[in-house]
């Protein structure tokens, strides 16, 4: 063995307990590291396109990607999806309506901090330019979804048009097949009992990149009509509410009343002579003269119908002898 050998060896054998340490503790901390950044999670986020002034995108052939990032536990923990995009900015786009490659990279993906992307699917999309124009569209009456406590709705809204900015091309072709009106996100009127204001986004024509619509809502106020029926009931007899033979001896003048129902068409339609009663309180009243005394009317429906007498009181006497008698 030469000397440069022994001389190695010499080195190795000096201290090699600690030697070995440092090794074992070396691939340690490098698993540990890995073990703790090498965590990875998918996301699908949006795609954003920023090109240059006067240039639209006519056409993408995907809407999303999937990345897929790598880090910490924590650091992965803090992502929100929700503020995560793809935000391809591409200078070199002319107008010229035909299709050219464009790469997703990761410097493309944003909100995605203290983590590394490691693979982007599909990592190239298809996007054809056009020239961008500005043109006018009619908005649609805004549609409302459910129904509201009571009545019936009527909508109205403003403005009824807007500024539409996008790939001339398509914004032309709408145009000439009558396809140049916006419609809006849906208008929730379930359960309402009261007419109310909102706005409602507009949403760009279906198959469409638009640049810009101006302005982006429209402000739309919601009426609830009520729809009213009313009906009237006749002769309805009038009940006595006393104790005793009291009860037998009270006569009412009139002793049969009409009653004026209004309120929701279904329940005043509803609503028979055999379900409505009429009836007055003589309780406690002093019969030592005629007493004029108001009418109460019990129904079974709580809400949706008001109800009144006609007349709303009577005359309640004592019987004399000879009432019951028919007149000749």
């Amino acid at each position: 063995m030469n000397a440069q050998a022994k001389n190695v060896l010499v080195k190795l054998r000096h201290n090699w307990g600690l030697k070995v340490l440092a090794s074992v503790l070396g691939a340690l901390t490098f698993y540990a590291i890995r073990w703790t950044t090498g965590n990875e999670k998918d996301f699908i986020v949006p795609i954003e396109i920023e090109v240059e002034s006067g240039v639209a995108v006519l056409a993408q052939d995907v809407e999303t990607v999937t990345v897929s990032v790598r880090g910490s536990q924590d650091d992965l923990l803090k992502l929100d999806s929700s503020q995560m995009r793809a935000y391809v900015r591409y200078r070199e786009g002319e107008p010229d309506g035909l299709p050219r490659t464009v790469s997703i990279t990761a410097r493309d993906i944003e909100g995605a901090p203290n983590v590394s992307v490691v693979k982007i699917e599909p990592s190239e999309m298809m996007l054809t330019f056009d020239r961008e124009v500005e043109t006018t569209f009619s908005v649609a009456p805004p549609v409302t979804k459910g129904r509201p406590l009571v009545g019936s709705v009527k909508i109205e809204y403003s403005p009824t048009s807007v500024k539409v900015a996008g790939p001339k091309r398509r914004l032309e072709e709408l145009k000439r097949s009558g396809q140049d009106q916006l419609q809006t996100v849906e208008v929730d009127v379930d359960g309402r009992g009261a007419s109310f204001s909102r706005r409602a986004a507009i949403l760009p024509p279906e198959g469409t990149l638009v640049s810009k619509i101006d302005p982006p809502e429209v402000m739309v106020k919601v009426m609830i009509v009520r729809d009213i029926a009313s009906r009237r009931l006749e002769g309805l007899p009038i009940m006595m509410l006393a104790t005793g033979e009291l009860r037998d001896r009270l006569v009412a003048q009139p002793d049969a009343v009409s009653v004026i129902l209004e309120g929701q068409p279904t329940l005043v339609n509803s609503l028979t002579n055999r379900d409505v009663r009429v009836f007055v309180d003589c309780n406690g009243v002093d019969f030592s003269e005629e007493r004029d005394l108001n009418l109460s009317i019990h129904i079974p429906v709580q809400e949706g119908v008001t109800y009144r007498a006609e007349p709303a009181s009577v005359k309640v006497r004592l019987s004399q002898p000879g009432d019951s008698e028919e007149t000749p």
